[in-house]
């Protein structure tokens, strides 16, 4: 869902018709404030709306604000949205949740836009400017599971080694040549399904397309089951799938329509 630009008040409305302009996000701001997309009665009561919705939220306001509203919402970190608080002024963006969910990347942007400065403290965008879980686009980590573990080897100070393209961008790590004897991280690019492991991070490129034909009415079920079979076959990621296509004649098909909801 589209995220949001939260404010207070009237003095936050010049910088969020600002961010809103480059961003292109929907402003939210309470009754009685005109110039927003959407207004609400209440504060609290709407940043917890607007998390439980799982919505991104640049928040123009106090650190301590957002904070004091969404603590009782807190679960589980994997599954929540990027949340950041931003001074009025632009000076300072500040991810609070969600860091590795577009957080540290949205407090960039916004830092970029404002001329200010981006308070990020996650020790590996801090150490190497990137995030192993929030991998470049066209990419998606197989392994997620394996990333903490990873990360914490690369800290500590584990060499790298690479199988196939970067999917992330780090710095201010050299990566070395990968033989069959490296102990370090390896990171491997790859559309085959493979499992990974603590030191081995398996990434998927969004680089293949499926093609799909059928007779009227067959069932979606028909063609999910024949899909994972043909990927199972030949030891294909699901995640390796770039796009889902058909011919022109079948886009008002419904096991086509929705295909890419469906499969898996």
């Amino acid at each position: 869902m589209m995220p949001v630009i939260f404010i207070l008040g009237v003095s936050a409305l010049p910088l969020a018709q600002r961010l809103k302009a480059e961003l292109k996000l929907e402003i939210h701001a309470p009754d009685g404030v005109s110039g927003g997309d959407f207004t609400y009665a209440k504060a609290t009561t709407h940043l917890a709306s607007l998390f439980a919705e799982r919505r991104a939220i640049l928040g123009i306001c106090a650190a301590g604000i957002l904070i004091r509203a969404l603590g009782p919402q807190l679960g589980d970190k994997r599954f929540e949205p990027a949340v950041l608080a931003v001074a009025d002024d632009g000076s300072s963006v500040i991810p609070l949740l969600g860091g590795h969910h577009g957080a540290n990347r949205w407090a960039k942007r916004v830092a970029e836009i404002t001329g200010g400065h981006a308070a990020i403290t996650t020790a590996s965008d801090v150490r190497f400017g990137a995030s192993l879980d929030e991998p470049l686009p066209g990419y998606t980590l197989g392994n997620p599971e394996h990333m903490k573990s990873a990360t914490a080897a690369l800290l500590a100070g584990s060499p790298l080694a690479l199988i196939g393209d970067a999917p992330v961008e780090l710095k201010n790590i050299e990566i070395q040549q990968w033989t069959r004897e490296f102990e370090g991280v390896v990171i491997e690019t790859t559309e085959l399904n493979k499992s990974g492991s603590a030191k081995h991070l398996v990434y998927h490129p969004h680089t293949l397309a499926v093609g799909i034909g059928c007779e009227r009415g067959t069932d979606r079920e028909e063609i999910r089951t024949l899909i994972k079979s043909t990927l199972t076959e030949h030891n294909i990621s699901r995640h390796a799938i770039g796009v889902y296509a058909s011919i022109d004649l079948k886009e008002d098909e419904p096991a086509i329509a929705e295909l890419a909801l469906v499969v898996f």
